[in-house]
């Protein structure tokens, strides 16, 4: 008959070696979820392009449910693409001017382009009188 101490000693090392083993798959899965989010191919991937038809177009504004200013969008701006990988977009950003003078504070914002897509967007203020916002594409 095994003594009960030693019955104890042998199941917490099989739960922390089987915890560990959990803990480094699961690390291991971190990094294949962190790459997939870097890189999702299950959509199409937002690009300068996708923009270019709306260049004077006006995009509606949505925080939280409510309606916001309208933008209107001015121009791209391609960034240096640097030593990024190939699988990685252009980067660019946007430059949008307000067109009812209601101003935006820099934060996510819900924006609806012209063809009544949805894309979620940071905003951020670039004038001093809060007139003209860039969203960025990295």
């Amino acid at each position: 008959m095994q003594p009960i101490f030693s019955s104890r000693l042998s199941s917490r090392r099989q739960i922390l070696a089987g915890a560990g083993t959990v803990a480094i798959g699961l690390a291991g899965l971190g990094k294949v979820a962190w790459a997939g989010a870097m890189v999702d191919h299950r959509t199409p991937q937002i690009t300068a392009a996708t923009f270019t038809p709306f260049v004077d177009g006006y995009f509606k504004v949505y925080n939280d449910g409510k309606p916001m200013p309208t933008l209107k969008l001015v121009k791209i701006l391609q960034q240096a693409r640097g030593t990024r990988p190939s699988a990685l977009r252009d980067p660019f950003s946007l430059i949008l001017a307000t067109m009812d003078g209601l101003p935006l504070a820099a934060d996510l914002h819900r924006v609806q382009l012209p063809d009544r897509q949805w894309v979620d967007m940071f905003l951020s203020p670039i004038s001093s009188d809060s007139t003209r916002y860039e969203a960025a594409f990295t």
